[in-house]
Formats: C-alpha cells, sequence, structure tokens
C-alpha cells in the first residue's frame, strides 16, 4: 500500500515574482475573458502561497486555531482546510526541488509533480467536505489552470458543479479537521501501476486509475461536461503516461 510523504521542514514560500506579474497581467487584461483567466491563476498561486505560509507556522509550532485567526477564518474554516498537515498522515504539501521523484513504501516511485496533485486533490475533497478522496477530486486538482496539458479547455469551475450536485450528500457532513480518507484511491493507483508494469506514480497515471472505469465519477464528471474520458485516456495511455 502506498504510503502518505512525510513532511520536511518546509522552506519560505517563492513566488512573489510570480504574484506581481499576475498582478500585472490582469490589469493589463485586454478583455473579460483574459481578465477572468488572470483571476483564476492568481486565485491559484495566491492559495499556494498560503499554504506555504500555513506549513511553515506549523513547523514552527502555531496552533490551527492561531493560523485560523491570522487568516481571518473560523475556526471550523481552518480545520476543513488545513486539518490535514497538522496531522501525522499527511501529504507532503511542498515540492522539494532537490528531489523530483519519491521512493515510496512498496517500492512505487511518487513524481514530485504526482505528490502536488494529491495534496491538491485532498485540498479539494476538504474544500467539498468529502471524506473520502476520490478520482473526481483528482481531476479538479488536474484542472487548475495550466496545471495539466491533457485537460486544457476543460473546464474546473464546470466540473466542480457537476461533482457537487452529483453528491449523494452524506459526505458533506465529513468532520472538520478529518483528513479525507485516500487509501483506496492509493491503492487503486499501485494496482494500476502494476498492471501496465509501471513503478512511477505520475499525475497521468493518477488520472488514469480515476478514469480506469467507465462509471467512475471522474469519467462520469467528464462527459456530463462535453468532454470524452475514453478519448482522454487513450491519450495518457498512448502517450505512455506513467
Amino acid at each position: 500500500m502506498i504510503a502518505a510523504a512525510e513532511s520536511e521542514s518546509a522552506q519560505p514560500p517563492e513566488g512573489g515574482d510570480s504574484l506581481a506579474r499576475l498582478v500585472a497581467e490582469l490589469e493589463s487584461a485586454p478583455d473579460p475573458h483574459a481578465a477572468l483567466r488572470g483571476i483564476a491563476a492568481l486565485r491559484q498561486a495566491l492559495d499556494d502561497v498560503e499554504r506555504a505560509n500555513v506549513v511553515r507556522a506549523l513547523d514552527g509550532g502555531a496552533s490551527l486555531a492561531a493560523i485560523g485567526r491570522d487568516l481571518g477564518i473560523s475556526r471550523q474554516a481552518v480545520h476543513r482546510r488545513y486539518g490535514d498537515f497538522a496531522s501525522g498522515l499527511r501529504l507532503d504539501p511542498t515540492p522539494r526541488p532537490a528531489a523530483p521523484a519519491e521512493r515510496l513504501a512498496d517500492g512505487l516511485v511518487l513524481t514530485d509533480a504526482a505528490r502536488q496533485t494529491l495534496r491538491h486533490a485532498v485540498a479539494e475533497a476538504q474544500t467539498t467536505g468529502d471524506a473520502v478522496l476520490g478520482g473526481e477530486h483528482v481531476l479538479l486538482a488536474l484542472l487548475r489552470p495550466g496545471t495539466f496539458a491533457p485537460l486544457d479547455g476543460v473546464s474546473q469551475e464546470r466540473a466542480r458543479t457537476h461533482i457537487l450536485a452529483a453528491s449523494s450528500g452524506s459526505s458533506v457532513f465529513a468532520r472538520d479537521g478529518v483528513r479525507p480518507d485516500a487509501r483506496a484511491f492509493l491503492i487503486a493507483v499501485a494496482v494500476e501501476a502494476r498492471g501496465r508494469g509501471s513503478d512511477r506514480i505520475t499525475p497521468e497515471l493518477l488520472l488514469l486509475t480515476a478514469l480506469a472505469e467507465p462509471g467512475s465519477a471522474a469519467a462520469r464528471t467528464l462527459r456530463a461536461i462535453g468532454a470524452d474520458p475514453d478519448a482522454i485516456a487513450a491519450v495518457l495511455a498512448s502517450d505512455d503516461g506513467r
């Protein structure tokens, strides 16, 4: 079974220049559509900077309650958003530039890009109030603007709207501060990797796992918003996306 990545001491977040660039591009946007795309990119960059600073604060001994006060959000909200980072079973919330791949307990290698995808997927599951991490959350993570070329042109907001509307409702009562259970999905990823003769876990493999069953939530979501999950999976497989 795939083990969760152990967190190292968080480094000071970078991205100040990136934020300034995104703000400048937003201010000079030639039309509303370009401006909206700029807002989405800026929101993502701010989220990343926020998460990095939360990890730094936690590593420095701060409590979630104190972090919530700094962010101006409720205790419940900060637990929903960052409770997994404060637990001992957390995916590494910061990339490790010096280590492009991490070897997992069962011999599989989790690439840095896949680790980041899983980190964002956990955040998506928490945002939607789901107690279990699923392929639909991985899909939302990979639909973040500029993240994953095979999904270019597919709307993250439409996908999120469909996922929320299709929810049975039981998952929205996930307790605050409880990290979404990722074990079932990670086991499926390991099975998919072994079935393809791969020892590397990549974002492509994560998405192939999410789309492995025609009736999966990720596949249903793509079909509902006008995308073809079979065609996407075929492209990933032909590219040897593992």
